[in-house]
């Protein structure tokens, strides 16, 4: 053998076990033997993870992120937004999307945003009311009605009631009042679906932006000033007795 040279030799074979030994050969050509080696096969270990000093363990929210995107590769891709459910004055409109699995796929097959945030005419009339006499051609209890809109149920704010004018006759002429109507007069939050749907300022499904003070969408109310006393107002057909109305005012200057 060379001198000066490491070699390695395997001593033995087997189907599950190799033995071998490293053999260093000296200038005066005797040889010394290093202490024999057993290698067992990679398939007889247990699986252990590898892991080296550039790779940290994996973070909890990337195993959230790749089981969101392989639930959401089940599903075809979102179509187009449908025509909105009113012209003016707040209202909905959805998209669908299909599930491509033989099983039933993770999530909703629809969303919804709102659309056409623009006030409606003054003649535009209301759109719950405009949904209870729809009902005026339909005949209860032997006569027809002019059904007038019951606002604001506590319980259940997106079904039609309606009353009839003249009388105390209470209906439910349907189970939920048209997508994009409002759930309570004094609030922007709107029936989709038959469910009460909580929209901010933003008007954004699910957003609880709300007006500041000053009427300004999530404002910290630095915009204007609160200005509080009294003033007079005097009519005219009241000058002769000398009479002025007073009144207690707050008042936000803009």
């Amino acid at each position: 053998p060379p001198t000066d040279f490491c070699w390695i030799y395997l001593q033995a074979f087997c189907d599950c076990i190799c033995v071998f030994q490293v053999a260093v050969w000296a200038n005066d050509g005797d040889a010394v033997f290093i202490r024999e080696f057993t290698l067992i096969r990679r398939d007889h270990l247990p699986e252990e993870p590898l892991h080296d000093g550039s790779q940290n363990p994996e973070d909890p929210s990337s195993r959230t992120a790749r089981s969101e995107e392989d639930r959401d590769t089940l599903w075809d891709a979102w179509g187009s937004w449908s025509e909105c459910s009113r012209t003016c004055g707040g209202g909905a409109s959805y998209s669908l999307r299909r599930c491509l699995s033989s099983k039933t796929c993770e999530g909703q097959n629809i969303k919804y945003r709102t659309c056409s945030n623009v006030d409606c005419p003054p003649d535009a009339g209301d759109f719950r009311a405009q949904q209870c006499s729809a009902h005026a051609d339909v005949r209860y209890q032997g006569q027809f009605h002019e059904w007038l809109p019951m606002y604001n149920d506590p319980d259940n704010p997106c079904t039609l009631k309606c009353k009839a004018k003249g009388s105390g006759l209470v209906m439910e002429l349907a189970p939920k009042v048209l997508d994009g109507t409002r759930c309570y007069t004094e609030s922007l939050d709107m029936c989709i679906s038959g469910v009460c749907q909580i929209v901010g300022c933003d008007h954004e499904l699910g957003s609880t932006a709300k007006e500041d003070n000053c009427g300004i969408c999530n404002g910290d109310g630095s915009s204007c000033r609160l200005v509080r006393g009294h003033y007079k107002s005097q009519h005219a057909s009241g000058k002769s007795n000398g009479s002025s109305l007073r009144f207690s005012q707050s008042v936000f200057l803009i």
